[in-house]
């Protein structure tokens, strides 16, 4: 008789999630033959699980990551295998078979990213991708690897990099719109033809978010500067998402009270 487990190891499954983490890639020889592999996290609500993929599956991954997109997607897995190891259950793709697909614009996925905001994960985290070498923690990348400068040094600074600057939020500057229409994939969209277009999704779309785009002025010892905050930074700091901020607006064209709020904070802001 077949355990509960075998049973379940018979069947092929869909699971969603938010991928939070991309460990390393690696090679393994097999019918003299190379075979590339890579483990996905997946993330819902309190569960987290590992799904290993292997040969042009993980092009497919690379490709979605080679496209700039940092922040936590929502990934829909169609028709995965069920496995046991190292005393943990996990998925793994069945080759041929397995769909991989990232940001869909279904209201399933909408659905499924609303809850996961309501629960206080907004999937706007940056990717975890583990790299070739040395794992650098954030702290250390931030604090101790990147160059630090003032805003007039900023200003005045013709090379490619990232730098940080201490300063203080002075004032938000009300110059037009503070949020943004985007595709669930985060991108923005444009009217085309009655409808929106999403140029990273290459196709229509039906559900559309507002995000976060608020203009500030930064003051430190040197100067001042404006930057461009957009929704992974501003619901951070705002603690309420933009879609959640409309809701309680009579009129979206119009600056929100709460963003005076933002006024005095001190912020060491990469760029």
């Amino acid at each position: 008789m077949l355990s509960i487990f075998n049973r379940l190891c018979l069947f092929r499954i869909d699971v969603i999630g938010l991928l939070t983490s991309v460990r390393k890639e690696k090679e393994y020889a097999k019918e003299e033959k190379i075979v590339k592999m890579i483990v996905l996290e997946l993330t819902s609500k309190d569960l987290t699980v590992r799904c290993a993929l292997f040969g042009d599956y993980v092009n497919q991954v690379n490709h979605f990551l080679a496209s700039g997109y940092v922040e936590q997607p929502v990934v829909v897995i169609q028709l995965a295998k069920v496995k046991f190891f190292r005393g943990q259950v996990g998925l793994q793709n069945v080759i041929y078979a397995t769909q991989i697909l990232f940001n869909l614009d279904f209201p399933e996925v909408v659905e499924f990213r609303q809850s996961m905001i309501e629960q206080g994960v907004n999937g706007t985290q940056p990717l975890f991708i583990a790299n070739e070498g040395k794992i650098v923690s954030l702290e250390d990348d931030f604090m101790h690897l990147t160059r630090k400068c003032t805003i007039e040094e900023l200003q005045d600074n013709n090379e490619e990099g990232s730098f940080i600057i201490f300063g203080t939020i002075q004032g938000i500057v009300e110059d037009g719109g503070w949020w943004y229409s985007a595709c669930v994939c985060g991108k923005g969209i444009y009217p085309q033809n009655g409808a929106y277009y999403c140029d990273f999704c290459l196709k229509y779309i039906i559900n559309v978010t507002p995000r976060f785009k608020i203009k500030i002025t930064v003051e430190d010892h040197s100067g001042e500067g404006i930057f461009l905050f957009f929704d992974r930074e501003a619901s951070y700091l705002l603690k309420k998402s933009c879609a959640d901020l409309f809701t309680e607006l009579v009129c979206g064209d119009t600056y929100p009270p709460l963003f005076q709020g933002l006024i005095g904070k001190k912020l060491l802001l990469n760029m």
